[in-house]
């Protein structure tokens, strides 16, 4: 497993906010982007909007901005992307919103990955930004939209839900700098957060909740990949892909299984645990599949499994581990 180094965090690099209005756009408006943590701190993103049509405005600069945007995805910044507000200046005219545009841009990404991450993609807002120093409260519109990009709906695995609704973000946060306590989530230094993360929203959602001897999930406090796959392993939920079959079968019975939204995904090289994903989707025609990826950014990644495994160099192998909701 192979830790990352401070060169090799992926922060954000720039936004893209287009603003469809209800009534004609004024012009030269100078407004804020707010990203704020749960104990009510924030970083403000200064935003200058150009009317370019009558009902549409756009970013034209960030001024002086770029390194407070790049803040938002390095060590300890994660918990500021929780709340994102846009924020009148003081300006004396109003903004009509009806429906909204917001990409992240990642300059670099993984293998697979997505670099521009729609927050909002024309997303029907119907909120009004006063003159004054009013806000609109962008979350619940971003999280409703992240939990479409991925393809889920509330039908599907807690973990995976949840998991959707950090896509765009970034970074990773310590003890005592996230609500968190002692932080299961992940941790606050360049080094292994894969597994971290992938493990941190099963805890949350209470999967294999140990409700008869200790108050906590056995998914809590994760800190590498073997540790992650031998939970499930114990319980005989680990699925392996076997690339002359083509699918993936139970390590201990040899029984087919289809990989579903929020089972955790796992890869490994030269026998060794290197990375864990959480589970979207199985293309069963090209052998791929889709997961969300992070914490370094958190988006959508296409993972080529039978290329990978099948490849006459550095082949990988990768095992499905199966999410369920009960008691372990």
């Amino acid at each position: 497993m192979q830790a990352k180094t401070s060169t090799s965090i992926k922060l954000p690099q720039t936004i893209t906010l287009i603003i469809e209005t209800k009534t004609p756009a004024s012009t030269n408006m100078t407004r804020k982007l707010v990203f704020e943590n749960y104990e009510g701190r924030r970083i403000e993103l200064s935003i200058k909007l150009d009317k370019t049509d009558t009902h549409r405005l756009e970013i034209s600069a960030f001024p002086d901005t770029t390194h407070n945007l790049q803040v938002l995805g390095s060590l300890n910044h994660r918990s500021f992307w929780d709340k994102i507000y846009l924020k009148n200046n003081g300006g004396s005219s109003r903004i009509d919103i009806k429906k909204m545009t917001l990409i992240v841009h990642y300059h670099k990404v993984v293998g697979g990955a997505v670099k521009d991450i729609p927050l909002l993609s024309n997303t029907t807002i119907n909120r009004v930004l006063r003159s004054g120093t009013s806000e609109v409260h962008l979350t619940p519109f971003i999280a409703r939209q992240m939990v479409r990009y991925a393809g889920l709906t509330s039908r599907n695995h807690p973990a995976a839900v949840l998991a959707a609704k950090d896509i765009g973000k970034s970074g990773t946060s310590a003890e005592g700098y996230d609500q968190y306590g002692k932080n299961p989530k992940y941790r606050g230094w360049i080094s292994y957060e894969c597994s971290e993360f992938a493990s941190w929203y099963l805890h949350e959602t209470e999967c294999w909740r140990d409700f008869k001897n200790k108050p906590k999930s056995v998914f809590r406090d994760i800190t590498y990949t073997e540790q992650l796959y031998l939970i499930f392993k114990s319980k005989k939920r680990t699925y392996y892909y076997h690339n002359g079959k083509k699918r993936f079968l139970n390590e201990k019975n040899q029984k087919v299984y289809t990989p579903k939204p929020g089972d955790i995904f796992m890869r490994k090289g030269d026998g060794k645990f290197e990375h864990s994903m959480i589970f979207l989707r199985w293309n069963a025609k090209a052998k791929t599949a889709l997961v969300i990826d992070g914490p370094y950014p958190v988006t959508l990644r296409t993972v080529a499994v039978h290329e990978l495994e099948t490849r006459a160099n550095d082949q990988k192998d990768f095992i499905v581990c199966e999410s369920v909701m009960n008691r372990f």
